[in-house]
């Protein structure tokens, strides 16, 4: 009888231990979804020419917005894809550059009022910034 618990014991151990490790007081896995960590943003000049500004404006306040400012002409090579969230904004924002459906580069994590940059090589095509359920739009051309 005693070994038999012994056995039964064993046996019951992996699925204990199972129930440890995936139980927590964080509410589950949803944290794992959202805690990204924030883009590295890049500092220094660059040339204005070759920067699209994308703005990121919440609903707060009654408005809001998702613009963009592209250099026309814009050639393909190194860009510089910088965010500015609005300094209303209740929370962090990010953006997704995506050509063809494809996503080809994320900005997470811009606070309130500040600004992140990423400097990214860009081929020749239509780009879509998608933010939320809103989008705009730049096309980049061949040198």
């Amino acid at each position: 009888m005693t070994d038999r618990r012994v056995r039964s014991a064993w046996f019951l151990m992996p699925f204990a231990l199972l129930a440890v490790a995936c139980g927590g007081d964080d509410g589950g896995t949803e944290q794992l979804a959202t805690t990204l960590p924030p883009t590295e943003c890049v500092a220094g000049e660059f040339d204005a020419g070759r920067t699209v500004v994308i703005t990121v404006d919440d609903v707060v306040g009654g408005f809001g917005g998702l613009g963009s400012r592209t250099p026309s002409d814009l050639a393909a090579g190194m860009v510089r894809v910088s965010v500015e969230a609005d300094a209303e904004n209740r929370e962090p924002v990010s953006v997704a550059v995506t050509r063809d459906g494809v996503e080809v580069a994320t900005v997470r994590g811009v606070a309130a009022g500040s600004v992140c940059a990423i400097d990214i090589e860009l081929a020749a095509g239509h780009y879509v910034v998608v933010e939320g359920d809103r989008d705009v739009e730049f096309d980049v051309v061949a040198p």
